[in-house]
């Protein structure tokens, strides 16, 4: 797979796996590859996202919640999709703006729907965080930084 050099990662509410993403890619490829997140509604950053992401030294700020309609496609070579609903209005407004869209589906188990104790919504989270970054790597495995 080619190296884009751009993401835009696209989920429903942009508050818990597009900012992560994003996030992860913005401090480990050290700008080697502009990102953005947005979601098809916004709403306020995941407090677990926020929490499970600082735990690893990832910093979600700035963050600044923002639908796909308030994005410009343009700059962006590859789309991450989060959700066949991201993944069909992404490749919309990319052929809205007339781009052939390069949009990669992703489906993650979703940790916000996680019902029990703090703990277990916590390792639900933590479980995402580690399916992203596992992502992030296999996709772009010659960028990511060794440990």
């Amino acid at each position: 797979m080619s190296i884009p050099v751009s993401i835009l990662f696209v989920c429903d509410d942009n508050s818990i796996f597009s900012p992560l993403a994003a996030a992860m890619v913005r401090q480990n490829l050290e700008g080697k590859i502009k990102t953005d997140s947005c979601g098809l509604i916004t709403d306020e950053l995941n407090p677990f996202a926020f929490g499970i992401a600082e735990e690893v030294g990832l910093s979600l700020i700035p963050y600044f919640p923002k639908t796909l309609a308030q994005v410009d496609v343009r700059p962006y070579s590859l789309c991450v999709a989060f959700s066949a609903q991201a993944a069909a209005q992404a490749r919309a407004q990319y052929l809205d703006a007339g781009l052939t869209p390069a949009i990669e589906f992703w489906p993650l188990p979703n940790p916000s729907s996680v019902q029990g104790s703090r703990k277990e919504v916590l390792a639900a989270f933590r479980a995402c965080r580690e399916a992203l970054k596992q992502r992030i790597q296999a996709r772009f495995p010659d960028l990511w930084p060794k440990y």
